[in-house]
């Protein structure tokens, strides 16, 4: 259907003369109207696009106007910025009996939703975040949802990423849960934090090469095994071209997610951000459906097959020969009928103080008593939550050593992303997955500073003082108000408002930075409200440590240190773990 192009009479052309401007006002327009010494009439929005200021200040020559602000340059036949940043409107002029006329109609949203997204993604490679944050205003104006940006995002994310799914993927999907409470195009703040992320990562980069869709075979589980071989033998292209093979065949969620949960669970990958940007994508693709898997699953597999499986170091020869002798027994383990009793106390203490195969023990010994693995999990979770609790801040602080606040925070994320993962994908496999959360938490035994005992206080009536204990940066203090404030059931809810407020509010200075506060927040309160029992508070109380933390955001010290010690003396890094 054709839209009713909007004219309206805006002024006699005797108040335009040659070599001047006027600006038109009305109908929720500023219109600056440009008549040239030849005669040719020009009209684009008064406001230039970078920040606002008016055009009709600026100065013509040769077609271009310039915006004495910045020096930004725009051709007046088509808005075109041919200095700067982003275009600028353009309206269509007629003369007609004496009188200017504009045509007001608004621009059509199947041209001006492309239009903005194209240059969302060309601010994005330029890094420049004003361009994209102007960019996310006018398309939620324009009437795009937070959900269509958000997956813009990680469809970004995955095409440019040079060995597969980022951070930028798992902020998107975050972000996305955090809009829900903004208004309209105030929902700009959280979707932004993981443009930056996206910016930083993938700033001037080429598109990465992906290889054409194969066609698999009719034999859906074959297929699946043999994705799962070309991974293991590392494969990339020939893997990527199956899986898009697969989902170009048009194969169900129900057969193909399930291959990316295996592959995750094959290897303990990166720092188990495997894991986690799997159930982000899950969650995303149940946001956006599956029509849109194309898009971001194979970057992801491409991850896998790029990610370090850090389970196969020497430091984890003990794990590997623990699996060997639990792995006959995983589907009778996983087949956990949930009523069977353990003692929860007993495996979170393994879990955080004893060995490491004490604390694989514990749990396989609960599986064994048909305990419910929910709460397996919970412990799990808690134990995550105590070690950042015990974090020693001073690891962070030295150059020396190659730990840090985010390392810690890990713990909590992939644990949550366990239980996530769990009730997606529940096979005999998943329970290295278990294992691996278990492992991961155990062995960071070494970064623990204090005993995490805290000091009793009356509960406060409302979260505000917890925030000013926040600011002030008495952590202590902080954490004591916290465990009093959640002992006395005070609502969780503003709490975790203000806490992701906090996090939107820019104290602190580097994406990746960020990235984990924001995904350590969302874990810590989807724990909580999943987690039942004395232990449920720990991860709130853990994020809240973290936010009222010093942290090193910038580590050119440690490069340098670990420079030195490397090419001077042939160490590697230190570490504690």
């Amino acid at each position: 259907m054709t839209t009713k192009r909007q004219w309206v009479n805006a002024f006699p052309i005797t108040q335009l003369p040659a070599g001047s401007v006027k600006v038109y006002r009305g109908h929720g327009s500023q219109v600056a109207v440009f008549r040239l010494e030849d005669e040719q009439l020009f009209a684009v929005d008064n406001r230039c696009p970078h920040e606002g200021y008016p055009l009709a200040k600026g100065w013509v020559s040769d077609c271009l106007v310039t915006c004495p602000w910045h020096n930004f340059k725009f051709d007046l036949k088509d808005g075109r910025c041919v200095m700067g940043d982003e275009a600028v409107r353009t309206f269509d002029v007629q003369l007609d009996d004496g009188h200017v006329h504009l045509d007001l109609t608004p621009p059509d949203p199947s041209v001006e939703i492309p239009r903005l997204l194209a240059s969302l993604e060309q601010g994005l490679l330029t890094r420049k975040l004003g361009q994209m944050a102007r960019d996310v205003v006018r398309l939620l104006l324009t009437g795009v949802t937070p959900r269509r940006i958000a997956y813009e995002t990680a469809r970004l994310d995955a095409a440019y990423a040079q060995y597969g799914t980022t951070h930028a993927t798992a902020v998107a999907v975050d972000a996305l849960r955090l809009t829900d409470r903004y208004q309209a195009h105030e929902a700009v703040l959280p979707l932004m934090q993981a443009l930056d992320m996206a910016s930083e990562t993938h700033r001037r980069r080429p598109i990465r090469p992906t290889p054409a869709a194969i066609e698999p075979s009719d034999d859906m589980a074959a297929c699946g095994e043999r994705l799962a071989q070309l991974v293991e033998e590392e494969k990339a292209e020939q893997a990527e071209a199956l899986l898009r093979g697969a989902i170009a065949k048009g194969w169900s969620r129900e057969t193909i997610e399930p291959w990316l949960y295996q592959l995750c669970a094959d290897h303990f990958l990166d720092f188990g951000h495997a894991l986690i940007y799997q159930v982000k994508l899950s969650d995303l693709l149940d946001e956006v459906g599956w029509s849109h898997a194309a898009d971001l699953l194979p970057a992801q597999l491409f991850s896998i097959v790029n990610g370090t499986r850090e389970e196969l170091l020497p430091e984890w020869l003990w794990f590997r020969r623990y699996w060997q002798d639990v792995a006959p027994r995983a589907q009778e383990l996983m087949a956990t009928n949930g009523k069977g009793l353990f003692d929860a106390d007993a495996a979170f203490a393994a879990i955080c103080d004893g060995t490491g195969a004490e604390a694989l023990d514990a749990v396989v010994e609960a599986l064994e008593a048909n305990a419910d693995l929910e709460r397996i999990v919970d412990v799990i979770s808690a134990a995550a939550a105590e070690r950042m609790l015990r974090f020693d801040v001073a690891i962070d602080l030295d150059p020396g050593l190659q730990h840090s606040w985010l390392d810690v925070t890990h713990t909590l994320t992939f644990a949550a992303a366990l239980r996530q993962a769990l009730r997606r994908w529940r096979d005999p496999d998943a329970l290295r997955l278990v294992l691996f959360a278990v492992r991961f938490v155990n062995v960071a035994r070494p970064l623990d500073g204090t005993s995490g005992q805290r000091d009793a206080c009356p509960p406060p009536q409302d979260h505000q003082s917890i925030m000013t204990a926040i600011g002030e940066g008495r952590a202590d203090r902080a954490m004591a108000l916290t465990e009093a404030y959640l002992q006395a059931e005070r609502p969780v809810e503003p709490l975790r408002v203000a806490l992701e407020d906090l996090c939107l509010a820019d104290p602190l200075t580097r994406p990746i930075v960020v990235a984990h506060a924001i995904k350590t927040c969302v874990a810590a309160f989807d724990e909580h409200r999943d987690m039942v029992g004395p232990r449920r508070g720990l991860p709130v109380l853990a994020v809240v440590r973290l936010l009222a933390s010093p942290i090193v955001e910038r580590r050119v010290a440690r490069a340098v240190h670990e420079a030195v010690r490397f090419v001077v003396h042939g160490k590697v890094p230190k570490t504690l773990t």
